[in-house]
């Protein structure tokens, strides 16, 4: 037997709204148009669409080098932070 398709079809977006998009190609798009954009604030610290595309690059190899593959949940306790959205 073959694999099954794992591709979900989107339903059509309502009347008005754009489709849907994933957060990450979203956030991939504002980076290619202008990465120094604020992205998010918190406190006293901001990071730019940049920092932020880095900063989860950065996680999502840490946690593909120790074993973590697309769809495994992961827990995280931080504080609440910029960086928090990175992860």
């Amino acid at each position: 037997m073959g694999q099954a398709d794992s591709t979900v079809p989107q339903p059509p977006a309502p009347e008005g709204l754009r489709p849907f998009r994933p957060v990450p190609e979203l956030i991939r798009g504002r980076v290619v148009s202008g990465s120094d954009a604020l992205a998010v604030v918190g406190g006293e610290r901001g990071l730019s669409y940049g920092e932020l595309w880095e900063a989860s690059g950065r996680w999502a190899a840490y946690l593909a080098g120790v074993g973590v593959g697309r769809g495994d949940r992961v827990g995280v306790v931080l504080e609440r932070s910029p960086e928090l959205i990175a992860v």
